[in-house]
Order: C-alpha cells, then sequence, then structure tokens
C-alpha cells in the first residue's frame, strides 16, 4: 500500500511531503522512526479536519513532549527559550486537568470558548487558581501553535482571560534569623557542614536548587574566591544550562568561601567533576534532603516564634533566600542590573542584549554578606 507522504532527509533534520502537496516541511527530528510518526500525524490532522473527528486529546497528544513537540521544536529551531522542567511541567498540567475531563474526547473543530470557559469553570472547582490559569495558559498556548501552523481555523482559547486571586508575597528572613542560621561555629542549626554550606549558597549568592546541585568543583576557584554557575539540575539525571541560559560567575563572600573551604577539606570527592553535594557514594543529594534539611534547621532556630507567626504563614522556604538577598542588596543600594547579573535574572530580552559584567564588577555585592554577618545580633 502507498504511503500517504514522501519522506527524505536534509543535513541532520528529516523532512516530509503530503502526497496532497507539493512541498516538503521540517519535522525538526532527526530520527527517521519519529519523523514518520510525525507525517502519519499531519495525515491525521488533514483527512480529520475536513470529518470534524479528531479531538482534542488527539490533537494534544504530542504537546509538551521535548521530542515531538510542534511548539517545542519551532522554538528551539527559532532559538528561542524555552526550558524542559516548563515542558514537563505542562504536560503534567494536560495529563491530569485536560486528558480527565470530558472535553478532551469532543471534536476538536466543534469546541467553541464556551466549552472551555466551562472547562476552567469545572476545573477551579477542584484545583486552585493557579493551576486553573496554568492550565488554560498551557491550552492556549498549543492551540495558538495549531492555528500558527494552519492546522486549525482558530483559537478559541486566546480571549478567555485568567482567574483573580490574592497573589500571596513571598516571605523574606529577618536580620536575626539569618544570624542565627549562619553565625556562629558551624555547622550551628544544620544537619552538617554540607547542608550548611548548601544553604550559605542559596542566601549569599541567590543560588537556585538545581544549579547548587549541578556544583562541581572545577567551577569554584578557591584562591580567585569566584564561583562559575554554568550548569543546573533539571530533574531525574538531567544536567544543563542555568535557566534562561544565564550562565554567571559570582564572587563569593568570605563566609562562602570559608564554608567551601572547610567542605572540601571534610569531603570524601573532591575531584574537579566530582559534584559538591553529595551522598557518601558520590550520587547526588535528593530533594528529599533538600527539604529535611531545611526544615531540620528552621524548627532548631525555632523561626518565626519571636513575631507569633509560622513558617508556613509567612511562606518561608529555601527559596526565600533569594528572595532575602535581593531585597538586601537592593537595600545596601546595590545598581539593580549588577544585581540580576548575580542571580541569573532577564526580565527584559533589551536588557539581557546589553548587560555583559563580569565577576571582578560584582565583587561589593559579596563584601554586604561579611558586613552583615559581623554584625551583632
Amino acid at each position: 500500500m502507498k504511503r500517504p507522504f514522501l519522506i527524505r532527509k536534509r543535513g541532520y533534520v528529516w523532512y516530509y511531503r503530503l502526497a496532497s502537496e507539493k512541498t516538503y516541511h521540517s519535522t525538526g527530528l532527526t530520527s527517521r522512526g519519529k519523523a514518520e510518526q510525525e507525517a502519519l500525524r499531519q495525515v491525521s490532522l488533514r483527512g480529520n479536519r475536513s470529518r470534524l473527528q479528531l479531538t482534542l486529546r488527539q490533537f494534544l497528544e504530542s504537546y509538551y513532549v521535548w521530542e515531538t513537540c510542534p511548539h517545542v521544536r519551532r522554538l528551539v529551531g527559532e532559538g528561542k527559550q524555552i526550558g524542559l522542567t516548563h515542558v514537563r511541567n505542562c504536560r503534567r498540567l494536560l495529563e491530569r486537568n485536560v486528558f480527565e475531563d470530558t472535553i478532551a474526547n469532543r471534536p476538536l473543530q466543534e469546541l467553541r470558548r464556551a466549552d472551555f470557559i466551562d472547562f476552567r469553570d469545572r476545573l477551579a472547582q477542584v484545583r486552585g487558581p493557579r493551576t486553573v490559569n496554568a492550565t488554560m495558559a498551557m491550552l492556549k498556548a498549543a492551540l495558538q501553535e495549531g492555528e500558527y501552523r494552519e492546522e486549525l481555523e482558530k483559537n478559541p482559547v486566546l480571549k478567555i482571560g485568567a482567574l483573580k486571586y490574592q497573589k500571596r508575597e513571598r516571605g523574606v528572613f529577618l536580620p536575626a534569623e539569618l544570624i542565627a542560621l549562619f553565625g556562629g561555629d558551624p555547622p550551628g542549626p544544620w544537619r552538617d557542614l554540607q547542608a550548611r554550606t548548601c544553604f550559605l549558597l542559596a542566601w549569599s549568592c541567590g543560588m537556585r536548587r538545581g544549579e547548587i546541585y549541578a556544583l562541581r568543583w572545577r567551577h569554584i576557584d578557591l584562591e580567585a574566591k569566584i564561583l562559575h554557575v554554568d550548569e543546573a539540575w533539571k530533574g531525574g539525571e538531567e544536567i544543563g544550562a542555568p535557566k534562561w541560559g544565564r550562565r554567571r560567575e559570582e564572587p563569593r563572600a568570605e563566609a562562602a568561601a570559608a564554608a567551601l573551604q572547610a567542605l572540601r577539606e571534610d569531603s570524601l570527592h573532591t575531584l574537579p567533576d566530582d559534584l559538591v553535594f553529595c551522598e557518601d557514594s558520590g550520587e547526588m543529594r535528593s530533594e528529599q534532603w533538600w527539604r529535611d534539611c531545611f526544615a531540620e534547621a528552621m524548627a532548631t532556630v525555632r523561626i518565626g516564634d519571636d513575631v507569633g507567626i509560622d513558617v508556613r504563614a509567612r511562606r518561608l522556604s529555601p527559596h526565600s533566600f533569594r528572595h532575602t538577598i535581593n531585597t538586601q542588596l537592593l537595600n545596601e543600594g546595590i545598581d539593580a542590573g549588577k544585581i540580576r547579573d548575580m542571580l541569573g535574572w532577564s526580565n527584559a530580552s533589551t536588557q539581557e542584549g546589553y548587560t555583559h559584567r563580569k565577576g571582578e564588577d560584582l565583587r561589593e555585592n559579596a563584601s554586604m554578606v561579611d558586613r552583615f554577618l559581623s554584625k551583632e545580633s
């Protein structure tokens, strides 16, 4: 039986042409098998579109899977940023919220804006507003991609607004709490030297958990007191570039430098490619270890007791250290652009394109941490 498409390879990428067309289209894939699956998907899309048989589930089946998602492949091919963690989170929303609803089995071309509004209202009965809004945003992006690729005539989710809700502000640590956590002789309230150093970097350098977990000794220059944030843990066994691709170098405060030096002397794994924070076996620490170490230290210091508000009410979490260092540096009068460089933020493409500061320009940031810890509580 003759196949309804032709397929050929150009460079590393496979292209397909439907029997009814004269133009080849890129699949964005280097695997012939996956490229043929995509070509068959396109045959199904075009055939079902005219018969109104393609369901929402069938259309979305390949979306938010890194290897097959048309939206992801297009953005990556155009050199635009899209994170693997974001793609995985969207897929989770798709499977838990959309595919479990009756709307998933409805013919796509019959669905109207009212159907998606009704879906949003049903979802709001069992999920919080943030989850509902994230799910609708994910749907909007996927269907917009279908419209962009001319697979759909319109995107019925496009003009549906987000649910309003009171956004709770992330908590920050008080000065006395930081001194209780990191002042005094190590390890202090922390489980051990590794736990203390881990969270000291989260505060003093504003590093994300994924960046800390991927840190290797070759990323640290103990003599120059420079830390290179070149990689980040993405989940599972995957390590890639930091969020937004913002590789950076950070001068470390004396407190952080001393902690890393002490940790190296105490560690069983000190080769350049060894992880700084690891099990005795050399394997990466677990997410549970991160949560347990933080919870134990908070309970030991009794954070919140002095103000009569518990940790959950203040929304204190390990990520609060990142919020705290940003607030402290701003209060110290440090230039906002330098802080964004230090923390790896990129809120505007224009700013990112014109920001090329080096670590030497940020040394004043590191000195703030030492001045702070030297203050009397």
